[in-house]
């Protein structure tokens, strides 16, 4: 029974956590470049590319480049 009250607990914690409200004049600072998940998407995909041409860092897709990166 303490089991079924902990994972109860746990979830309903876990939901509770993403409810919160934010006012017109916050959804300003929400907004910008700093707060987003990859803050300069446009540099991270050109210096991932950079890496994957040059380095062949970037695992997963295709053969590493020759390092002139014209890839």
């Amino acid at each position: 029974m303490n089991k079924k009250i902990f994972y109860i607990f746990t979830v309903s914690s876990l939901l509770l956590v993403g409810c919160v409200n934010v006012e017109p004049w916050e959804r300003e600072n929400l907004a910008k470049g700093d707060m987003q998940l990859v803050p300069e998407a446009l540099r991270n995909a050109f210096t991932t590319h950079v890496n994957f041409s040059r380095e062949g860092t970037e695992g997963g897709y295709g053969l590493e480049g020759g390092g002139c990166g014209c890839n």
